[in-house]
């Protein structure tokens, strides 16, 4: 007997060493500093327990979920559980009350999706991976739960990372619970052992979890935020459908004595409402001070330059950002402002200016934006505008660069690859290519980025012969 005894005590030690060492640092207690995924998947509990009090286990789970979506973390919540309203003594529809509980804290009830085949946690992460199609996912329990659900995420090719709901602070449950998963530790080892695999009905199979970003995936083109519509307001057909946009707008009445003549100038700044992390939206930031001020024209005397070098504080909100750029706008329009002595001075077409950002790609470590500047002086099309990429690590902010990305790449034919990429492209658009060589395109980019299709190097306008077509975008495509 006592031998017996120690080797289940010997096998619960190891189940137990095994599945923490593998989830080492892969789970998270802050939600500043866990990575973006799209999908969360909430490993579901009752909100009431089986003798009829309430769980308060439930309640940490969703405050959890709750953190994710509202912080940018997660896009989609997949509630995973069963519905136990029939079979069991204070049963519950666990999905239901997971959907009723995020709705009541004003997350849309169409970023969850209800799986009711989540009855043991081995269904959960296999139906998000052959129902649902998903290979990377963040995992959202309690951190013992999560620890055991890593290790079957890994089993089955998912690439995961939990965030860790609070425990129960009532000491009895805490206990009781613990000791529960040193067994179902034990037990999932000998699951697999034996090939128990997951029994679920593959309901829901052909749920696809809505990508919205899809259509927007190569943002190649300029001069977008550049339209009116018939009640004279810029609009755009691409970014005004996105709901992850938004779009600032500011204007007033400017007057230039020199030129006799007085003028709207516009300022539109489209920008992404949600980052992956604090370091992307600030690296953001900062790239759009270095730009907006491109879009205030005339400043003949350099008055305004002073005011708009150092830009607005990055380190804020998306609103905090929008309001500060509204103030410079306001403070530069009062040194060019329009006066009752110059209403004589003829109106003529407007100067605009739209700084654009968008996120186009995004991985576990990397997110790529397209950030942008149009400026149109008076209906001259845009002769001021280019299109920058950058992808960013998700940690640091740092940006992903030719030098980085030249190391990494495994290919020793690389620039005769973009000197081929050139010449299709410059066929495709009716140019004769110059003569430049793969190495001197490269050293001609103005920078490169990750997308879905592998890596875009970018040039902008007139820098390798594209002349009025504007800039020029060579995608050297992922090896497969």
């Amino acid at each position: 007997m006592a031998i017996g005894v120690a080797c289940v005590l010997l096998l619960i030690t190891v189940s137990h060493f095994i599945v923490v060492r593998n989830a080492f640092e892969r789970t998270y207690d802050n939600v500043a500093e866990i990575p973006h995924n799209k999908v969360g998947l909430l490993l579901a509990t009752s909100p009431i327990t089986p003798d009829g009090a309430h769980n308060l286990y439930f309640d940490n789970r969703i405050t959890a979920v709750d953190e994710l979506y509202k912080t940018g973390k997660i896009d989609f919540i997949i509630a995973s559980g069963g519905d136990y309203t029939k079979s069991k003594t204070n049963g519950c529809d666990e999905p239901r009350a997971i959907l009723d509980s995020l709705v009541a804290r004003g997350i849309p009830a169409d970023r969850i999706i209800l799986d009711y085949e989540g009855t043991r946690t081995l269904n959960s992460i296999v139906k998000a991976k052959e129902g649902y199609g998903l290979d990377s996912l963040t995992l959202i329990s309690q951190k013992y739960h999560n620890e055991r659900a890593i290790y079957l995420a890994d089993k089955y090719g998912i690439c995961v990372v939990g965030y860790n709901a609070l425990p129960s602070p009532i000491r009895c449950n805490c206990i009781k619970n613990t000791l529960r998963e040193y067994l179902a530790r034990v037990k999932m080892f000998i699951d697999n052992l034996t090939n128990n695999a997951p029994n679920f009905e593959r309901q829901n199979i052909d749920f696809k979890i809505p990508v919205k970003d899809d259509a927007h995936t190569n943002f190649l083109g300029l001069f977008y935020g550049m339209e009116k519509n018939s009640d004279g307001e810029f609009v755009d057909p691409v970014l005004d459908i996105i709901p992850e946009i938004t779009h600032k707008e500011f204007s007033s009445i400017w007057y230039k004595p020199i030129d006799s003549v007085r003028f709207e100038m516009t300022l539109g700044i489209y920008l992404d409402n949600r980052y992956p992390s604090d370091a992307v939206r600030e690296t953001v930031f900062k790239k759009l001070n270095s730009i907006i001020p491109d879009g205030f024209s005339y400043d003949i005397d350099k008055k305004q330059e002073s005011l708009l070098k150092n830009g607005v504080e990055t380190t804020q909100s998306v609103k905090s950002f929008l309001d500060g750029w509204g103030n410079l706008f306001n403070k530069v329009s009062r040194l060019n402002g329009y006066g009752p002595k110059y209403a004589n001075y003829p109106m003529i077409v407007g100067s605009r200016g739209c700084a654009v950002s968008h996120k186009i790609y995004e991985d576990s470590i990397w997110a790529t934006y397209i950030i942008e500047m149009s400026v149109d002086y008076h209906s001259s099309c845009g002769c001021s505008s280019s299109a920058d990429y950058y992808t960013i690590n998700k940690q640091s902010g740092e940006i992903f660069n030719l030098s980085k990305f030249l190391v990494q790449s495994k290919r020793s034919d690389i620039t005769a690859l973009i000197r081929r990429e050139y010449e299709n492209e410059a066929k495709a658009k009716g140019f004769t290519p110059s003569n430049f060589t793969g190495s001197e395109l490269l050293d001609k980019a103005n920078g490169i980025a990750k997308i879905n299709e592998g890596m875009i190097l970018y040039f902008h306008p007139y820098n390798i012969g594209c002349g009025a077509e504007g800039q020029y975008n060579l995608v050297l495509h992922d090896e497969k």
